[in-house]
């Protein structure tokens, strides 16, 4: 019933494939998805239908960070928490979009995926983090949860 309402809205506003983001938040660190999943492709799975994700930004070091104290008191819970854990340290983590649409039009999801690649500037892969070593000789360059207070103000 739900997939059908969501096709007849879909086909009554002419769209072919639908363009959101892959998840509220940029691509996890190894470990943490096991605590925080706020993937939307679960939707697209639900409706069976094709989807296929891309990156197309990146994590910049002035966002990094997920300021719980500009949330409503009940709203900081253990997911808004995760989140936060989740932001820290992340500059230069992919941001991803996904491309939907119905069932079996993999090659439609396929060539909007080459159409929105060719409209954006150049996705540049970032190498790898560095080794705990390494990161602890650069932490003057991420933003501690301190900072990210200081920036976005209780």
């Amino acid at each position: 019933h739900g997939q059908q309402k969501w096709m007849d809205f879909l086909r009554g506003h002419d769209c072919d494939v639908v363009l959101m983001p892959a998840a509220a938040l940029p691509a996890f660190k190894h470990g943490q998805s096991t605590s925080l999943s706020l993937g939307y492709q679960g939707i697209m799975n639900l409706l069976n239908w094709t989807a296929g994700v891309m990156p197309v930004t990146h994590v910049r070091t002035s966002e990094q960070c997920y300021p719980l104290e500009k949330l409503p008191p009940s709203q900081r819970d253990s997911m808004a928490r995760a989140a936060a854990k989740v932001m820290e340290d992340s500059a230069g983590l992919p941001f991803n979009v996904q491309l939907a649409a119905p069932p079996f039009h993999d090659e439609l999801v396929l060539y909007a995926m080459r159409e929105l690649e060719r409209a954006l500037p150049p996705f540049e892969r970032l190498p790898p983090p560095p080794s705990p070593a390494a990161a602890a000789v650069n932490a003057g360059r991420s933003m501690s949860a301190a900072d990210c207070r200081k920036r976005h103000g209780p």
